[in-house]
């Protein structure tokens, strides 16, 4: 099962990172972000009941960034041994996505800040 949780971190940071790339005009970087998801994986490997949770406080232009991660990134099937201990053929986790703000530099991160909460 761990293996697989981190193949599947890894696919959401790769896909972060991307999209942070690409809108990080869009979003004005003051202090120290962070937005808490819950999700559901299914046997088909794909996201459902994504949810904010609620001791988040980030811009809404930095909150829609992480749900379209969630939403967009592609997961890999959850191999037989790893649906073997899901209930329902499902499993649920949470990850927290973490934005710096720039260095004096004025660069952003090197690496994405996403990082999970809970197994």
């Amino acid at each position: 099962m761990a293996a697989y949780i981190q193949d599947v971190r890894q696919a959401f940071a790769t896909r972060w990172k991307k999209l942070l790339q690409a809108e990080v005009d869009k979003i004005k970087i003051t202090h120290h972000y962070k937005v808490d998801v819950s999700y559901r994986i299914d046997s088909e490997g794909q996201t459902r009941d994504v949810r904010i949770l609620p001791s988040t406080s980030s811009p809404p232009d930095f909150i829609d960034l992480c749900l379209r991660t969630m939403h967009e990134t592609v997961l890999p099937k959850p191999p037989a041994e790893v649906l073997a201990h899901a209930p329902a053929g499902s499993f649920d986790q949470t990850l927290t996505f973490h934005l710096l703000p720039p260095s004096d530099s004025g660069e952003l991160p090197k690496k994405p800040q996403v990082k999970p909460v809970s197994q």
